[in-house]
């Protein structure tokens, strides 16, 4: 699936299937047989426009190759900052602030990106000045829309005939999946990594690191995230997640080599992204649904030391006044152990199950509350959802 070049919205593309090749048995006469069938696929239709599969049923040693054939004219390298560009002879005149990558979505010149890519430091202030490299051409580009909660932007330059990449199911991947990373690591250009998915649906944020309390907009995390062994360094922010048939299936946004790890990077899955970028488009803007409860995650010394009732869970540190939470009687200290019968561990969880809501649902939220002689019991009421703003 791409985007429609003159509305920008998603389009259905028909996708060519693999050919699958029947296992053949052990032993030298099989395998020249084998050789044979196989030049003679090559000479008669070989040059689909996926990767071939093995004799196995598994994915062919040059699936990366194929997939990068496919969707590498999609993915851009993209630099941000101020007066990067010096209007006489259209070369860079300083260093710029950010490096990142972005994919084209449409003919007509919709890329999406990270929001970090093309903001400031402070992840809200846009950048001055954004330029995508096409061919050897840096083309200005102006920022459609930002999602500061789950990092996506689209941007948008004055260009047709582009070549909008194909989109694929970020549903259907499971750990061990041969994936595909394209972005322009470090600035260098465009550049190929490779790996496997490690993991599926993981939520990903500040709490990793720090373990402080934070209100729902500053958990700025991906929700049931992606993560990949491949490599990710700074600048292959915004690029391209592919499967084996070269499908872009998520968007490469945080790696963890700054804190001394490898092989551990997260990409925000394209099933998550398709919805916020629709509406940075059409809107310019993100929407999101919001309860208003601050929390901190609740583990085994937390909940030993205080003598909690639970040893995991999503502890009330604040309410925002006026929101959701406070107007359907939820309390600081109370302790969210459960949104619509889904089990809440941290406070991670609970961002990412709210985030799977609409505007205006009715969520049953189950609390562990103490009442005024000490004691703890459970109790569920109904929360309606409002929304959280977010920066646009």
């Amino acid at each position: 699936m791409a985007y429609d070049p003159t509305t920008g919205q998603p389009a259905q593309k028909s996708i060519a299937l693999p050919v699958i090749l029947a296992a053949l048995g052990a032993g030298l006469a099989s395998a020249v047989f084998l050789s044979l069938i196989l030049a003679i696929f090559g000479a008669f239709g070989g040059s689909s426009d996926t990767p071939s599969v093995s004799s196995g049923g598994g994915v062919s040693a040059d699936y990366a190759k194929r997939a990068v054939e496919i969707a590498g004219p999609s993915v851009v390298s993209i630099i941000s900052g101020a007066e990067l560009v010096d209007p006489n002879t259209g070369y860079a005149t300083s260093s710029p602030e950010s490096t990142g990558s972005g994919v084209i979505i449409s003919e007509d010149g919709y890329i999406v990106t990270n929001n970090h890519v093309v903001t400031r430091s402070d992840l809200v202030t846009p950048q001055d000045e954004v330029l995508v490299q096409l061919g050897i051409e840096n083309v200005p580009a102006r920022i459609v829309g930002r999602d500061a909660i789950n990092d996506i932007a689209v941007i948008k330059v004055e260009r047709d005939g582009l070549d909008p990449i194909e989109i694929g199911s970020s549903d259907e991947l499971q750990p061990g999946d041969p994936i595909v990373v394209i972005g322009n690591p470090l600035g260098l250009g465009i550049s190929v990594s490779t790996g496997i998915v490690s993991a599926t649906g993981r939520t990903f944020g500040q709490e990793l690191f720090t373990g402080q309390q934070a209100g729902e907009y500053e958990l700025a995390q991906l929700a049931a995230a992606i993560q990949v062994d491949a490599a990710v360094n700074h600048g292959n922010s915004g690029g391209a997640l592919l499967n084996a048939q070269g499908e872009w299936v998520g968007i490469p946004s945080a790696g963890l080599g700054d804190f001394g790890t490898q092989g551990l990077s997260f990409c925000i899955p394209i099933g998550v992204a398709e919805g916020i970028i629709e509406d940075l488009i059409e809107f310019g803007r993100a929407y999101h649904p919001y309860l208003g409860a601050n929390t901190e995650t609740i583990d085994l010394v937390v909940a030993d030391l205080y003598g909690l009732p639970v040893e995991q869970g999503a502890f009330i540190d604040t309410i925002d006044e006026g929101s959701p939470a406070e107007e359907a009687g939820l309390q600081p200290s109370d302790i969210i152990v459960s949104v619509d019968g889904e089990n809440i561990t941290t406070q991670l969880d609970l961002a990412g199950t709210i985030r799977s809501k609409d505007i205006g649902d009715t969520v049953i939220v189950t609390v562990w509350r103490m009442d005024e002689d000490g004691e703890w019991g459970q109790y569920e009421g109904d929360v309606i959802l409002g929304e959280l703003e977010a920066v646009r």
